[in-house]
C-alpha cells in the first residue's frame, strides 16, 4: 500500500471539487444484490460512505423495501458515465428516511455520508468519513465504502469504519486497481494483506476487478 502525505484541507477541497465535477455513481444494482446475497442478513442497518449522488444508498435501501421494485431497477439499469436506471429512475427514491438521524431506531434503514455540501438530503451526513459523529458507534450491520483511495489516512478511516459497524457486522470495500497516488487519491496499491491489516483477518469474500465497474472487492466480518 502506498500513501502520499498530503495537506489535509487541500486534499478535502480537491475531493469536493472533483465530486462536484463528477457527480456520478459507480455502483451497480448487480453489485448490491451480490453483496447482500453473500452477507445474507435480515433487515440490516446500512451506511454508505462517500456516496456522491447517493445511488448506492438508494439501491441498498430499495433492496430491503421491495424485491420487486429492486428487480425493475436491476433490469432497467445501464452503464455509461456511471450507472443509472432508465425509465424507472424515480423508483430509486422510494422510502428515503426523513427522520432525525440521531434518533432513528427502525431496523432496515440506510443512511449515507458525503463530504460535498452539494449533497443535501436528510438521510445523508455532510462530514469527513474520517470524522463521523459519535452517535454512529456500533449502529450498523453493514458499511459500504468505495473511496478508500481518497483517504488521506487509511488507518484512521478503517478505525472509524470499524467503530460504527457492530461486532460481527460486515464491511464492504470496493477499490480501483492500477491508480497512482495524488493529492486527490492519496492511497493506492492496496492488496489483500493491507485490507487484513486495516480491517481484520475475517475476509469472507474477495475478487480482483470483481465489481460491475471493475473495482476489486472485499467483504470483511468486523471483529473489532
Amino acid at each position: 500500500m502506498k500513501i502520499k502525505k498530503v495537506n489535509i484541507q487541500k486534499s478535502i477541497k480537491q475531493n469536493i471539487i472533483h465530486s462536484s465535477n463528477k457527480f456520478i455513481n459507480k455502483v451497480s444494482a448487480k453489485d448490491v444484490k451480490k453483496y447482500l446475497d453473500i452477507i445474507s442478513l435480515k433487515n440490516p442497518n446500512i451506511i454508505c460512505l462517500a456516496v456522491r449522488n447517493s445511488r448506492e444508498l438508494d439501491l441498498f435501501r430499495v433492496h430491503g423495501i421491495s424485491s420487486f421494485i429492486f428487480s425493475i431497477i436491476y433490469f432497467f439499469e445501464i452503464k455509461g458515465f456511471g450507472f443509472k436506471t432508465i425509465l424507472f429512475s424515480f423508483l430509486e427514491k422510494i422510502g428515503i428516511c426523513s427522520a432525525n438521524l440521531k434518533h432513528y431506531k427502525k431496523n432496515n434503514y440506510c443512511i449515507g455520508n458525503e463530504i460535498n455540501p452539494k449533497m443535501k438530503r436528510k438521510d445523508i451526513l455532510n462530514c469527513d468519513f474520517n470524522k463521523l459523529p459519535n452517535f454512529l458507534t456500533n449502529k450498523f450491520d453493514i458499511c459500504y465504502f468505495n473511496s478508500l483511495d481518497h483517504s488521506y489516512n487509511p488507518k484512521k478511516t478503517a478505525k472509524e469504519i470499524k467503530r460504527i459497524v457492530k461486532l460481527n457486522g460486515f464491511i464492504i470495500i470496493n477499490y480501483p486497481e492500477g491508480q497512482g497516488v495524488s493529492d486527490l487519491d492519496p492511497t493506492s496499491d492496496i492488496e489483500i494483506n493491507d485490507i487484513i491489516k486495516l480491517f481484520g483477518n475475517k475476509v469472507i469474500y474477495s475478487k480482483q476487478f470483481g465489481s460491475a465497474w471493475g473495482y476489486s472487492e472485499y467483504i470483511i466480518k468486523n471483529s473489532k
